[in-house]
């Protein structure tokens, strides 16, 4: 049997995916989540943004915090909700989180609605 191993960076990054996604699905903030598990909000920026990795006691009280098993961190959100499909890649660049706009300060391609008068 082939066993897959992961790399320190990759686990670090599905952790920090997952992490964001409970998070966010939850009406939390990052600074919501620093202060339940302990550490100060830059602490947390740097493990979400992949500039230094989670610890061993971090991913326990976030799954703890969470209501999760620890290994669904690791796992991912695949691995929370059996039979979604698998996320395609880890977002690493907040920008492609958002949409592009345009001057308006609206999506690009975006038509404003018209107004109907009725007859």
């Amino acid at each position: 049997m082939a066993t897959v191993t992961a790399l320190p960076d990759e686990v670090d990054r599905v952790i920090s995916a997952t992490v964001l996604a409970i998070y966010k699905g939850r009406g939390l903030t990052a600074g919501d989540v620093a202060r339940a598990i302990g550490v100060s909000h830059g602490t947390m920026s740097n493990r979400l943004n992949h500039r230094t990795p989670w610890t061993a006691a971090e991913v326990r009280r976030l799954a703890d915090f969470f209501g999760v098993r620890i290994g669904d961190l690791y796992s991912g959100l695949n691995g929370m909700f059996p039979g979604s499909p698998a996320p395609q890649a880890v977002i690493t660049d907040r920008r492609s989180e958002l949409p592009r706009l345009d001057s308006n300060q609206e999506p690009a391609g975006y038509r404003r609605p018209t107004l109907v008068q009725a007859a």
